[in-house]
């Protein structure tokens, strides 16, 4: 069924929907959408492993898998090359659980995948994903700090990551400085910079570069949606206007 609530709901001038966004006309509406739009069962394929997870058939996420393509295959390379069997994984902004459900494929146990998720239509979907494994699944906006309404992960009762993946549409800046003595044991993080929405909080790129190098951590960057390498950021040039991929090792 085509998501027409969506559709009409876009139709509403920005600072409407802005200013709906956590209440409960939104979670009903969130809530509608989860009931009458065509979620599918899809699968994933990584090397022999084959796991399975859902999607709205209109999703982008499913009209690539569904061809058989892989989903941002400069992030989805990457980020299978450092997952380990030891390894405890948080995806931060799991929508419908493609990542958490890759980690699965590249031997990540469920019981040491960690996702986070705020948006109620994409949280039931997450929890479709993963509601036969061991994954531990939290609806939350993962922020700076633990609050009625969002969560610092300094705070959260679980097992210190190794492997962080963060694409939060302008938060990155908050959830870096939320994840305190967490960050200690992170070995690979990927996080998705949005210079423009970084804006609306009044943070910076530099700010989470500069965060990140505090930490110890090496950075390159890449437009990770074209057929680009990584690059260190002194030779990267980096858009204003758009998204690009930061990935930081030590």
């Amino acid at each position: 069924m085509p998501d027409v609530i969506a559709d009409a709901v876009s139709k509403l001038p920005r600072p409407v929907i802005t200013a709906l966004q956590n209440t409960p006309v939104d979670h009903l509406y969130q809530y509608s959408r989860y009931l009458t739009v065509d979620v599918r069962e899809i699968r994933l394929t990584k090397g022999s492993a084959t796991e399975s997870l859902y999607a709205p058939k209109r999703s982008h996420l499913y009209r690539i898998l569904g061809r058989g393509d892989e989903y941002e295959p400069q992030l989805t390379a990457a980020i299978s090359d450092e997952f380990d069997t030891e390894d405890t994984f948080y995806d931060i902004g799991s929508q419908f659980g493609y990542f958490t459900t890759l980690a699965k494929a590249c031997g990540v146990p469920s019981s040491q995948i960690h996702g986070f998720e705020a948006n109620d239509y994409h949280y039931r979907v997450l929890n479709r994903t993963h509601a036969t494994d061991d994954a531990f699944i939290t609806q939350a906006y993962v922020g700076e700090r633990t609050t009625t309404e969002m969560l610092a992960l300094e705070t959260y009762d679980g097992d210190d990551p190794n492997v962080v993946k963060i694409d939060v549409e302008g938060y990155e800046y908050g959830v870096l400085r939320g994840m305190g003595e967490k960050l200690d044991g992170v070995r690979c993080l990927f996080v998705e910079i949005h210079p423009r929405f970084l804006a609306r909080t009044n943070d910076t790129p530099r700010d989470v570069f500069e965060l990140l190098r505090d930490e110890g951590f090496e950075l390159t960057a890449t437009e990770h949606r074209e057929e680009n390498a990584w690059e260190s950021l002194s030779d990267a040039e980096l858009p204003q206007d758009h998204a690009y991929l930061l990935r930081a090792k030590r």
